[in-house]
């Protein structure tokens, strides 16, 4: 009589481990079920991939020669400084022809997206230039920042450009903008890169 006590005791302590979820504390030779039911954990769903964020190559073109040592300074620094953000070259153009040439390249992989200085574009905010470029470090399209020369750009450059930035309503001698759009470049990157450059001014 003990013994079959025994073996439904023995019954009743497996079937209450295998209904706990293979999980018991057994006590005074009776199984007690955890309080915590061990269900399957669902499968993860993954995240979406973020799109690979490359640094933009930039260049900076302007017509003619500087006539002003400063201003080639000024220029020369803040290349420098965006050259620590992304690969950046600054192109003494000979005219408007030759900048839409840049545009165009020898070949597929050396087309830029023309970008025109013009009193006429749009005017961007930092921090909207900065979310702009943000852009196009996804679209991984060089971008070149032209600035033409005393008279400006014709309307058929014009047409040819992607986007047209106006750095204000206030008139700056064509020189002097150049000096401006590198200033803005560099700060759109420090803006990107949470630099204190941006905040500290």
């Amino acid at each position: 009589m003990e013994v079959g006590q025994a073996r439904i005791a023995s019954r009743i302590q497996r079937a209450d481990y295998q209904s706990a979820g293979g999980k018991a504390q057994v006590r005074d030779g009776h199984a007690i079920r955890e309080s915590k039911k061990c269900d399957p954990e669902p499968p993860k769903k993954e995240g979406l991939k973020r799109p690979l964020w490359r640094p933009v190559k930039i260049k900076v073109a302007w017509i003619g020669k500087t006539k002003e040592p400063a201003i080639q300074t000024l220029t020369d620094e803040y290349l420098k400084r965006i050259s620590h953000f992304s690969e950046v070259q600054g192109i003494a153009a000979k005219d408007e022809a030759a900048i839409l040439s840049l545009t165009a390249g020898q070949r597929k992989n050396e087309k830029h997206k023309l970008i025109l200085l013009d009193s006429r574009g749009k005017q961007l905010s930092s921090e909207e230039l900065a979310a702009m470029l943000e852009r196009e470090q996804v679209n991984g399209v060089p971008l070149l920042f032209a600035i033409g020369g005393s008279d400006g750009f014709s309307d058929d450059a014009r047409r040819h450009a992607s986007f047209v930035l106006s750095l204000g309503k206030m008139t700056l001698p064509h020189e002097l903008a150049r000096v401006v759009l590198v200033e803005q470049v560099y700060r759109a990157f420090t803006i990107l890169k949470n630099h204190p450059y941006h905040v500290g001014h």
